[in-house]
């Protein structure tokens, strides 16, 4: 790869990844969120992919095992998801959505996806749609190569 499309590659990535979490993650000015960012990407990440182990959710979402225990406790104390350990390995610690977890997600993924909807034409949404997906594809096609 040449050196200058290399260096735009590589520049290309924080802004993307800043761009998508304050999308996703921000409060669109609500004041007093009740949830970290952390967490309302854990329960996006469960919404997905239904249950994970902690270990497992923790890697995906790129943050220290330590500090998903601790944006995992209070979604427990609030009823939003279940803890439970491996029938098998009990130190393994499995995660899923309760129905009020499922319910507080969905409504708060329609709501920030509706403001997106909101702001973006139909051409303006399915060329970002079909961007999205090249780009999963590709990232997708990269880790698999590592």
């Amino acid at each position: 790869m040449e050196a200058e499309a290399e260096r735009e590659l590589e520049s290309s990535f924080l802004p993307a990844y800043a761009l998508v979490r304050s999308i996703l993650y921000s409060d669109y000015g609500r004041k007093n969120a009740r949830y970290t960012k952390t967490q309302i990407a854990v329960l996006a990440v469960l919404y997905w992919k239904k249950e994970m182990c902690m270990s497992e959710l923790a890697e995906l979402i790129s943050v220290p095992r330590e500090q998903m225990t601790r944006a995992v406790v209070p979604l427990v104390d609030d009823v939003l998801v279940e803890r439970y350990s491996d029938e098998i390995n009990r130190k393994r610690v499995h995660v899923c959505l309760t129905d009020a977890g499922q319910e507080y997600i969905r409504t708060y993924l329609h709501s920030h996806l509706d403001i997106l909807r909101e702001k973006l034409s139909a051409e303006e949404s399915a060329r970002l749609t079909e961007a999205v997906k090249t780009i999963v594809d590709i990232l997708r096609d990269l880790r698999s190569r590592q």
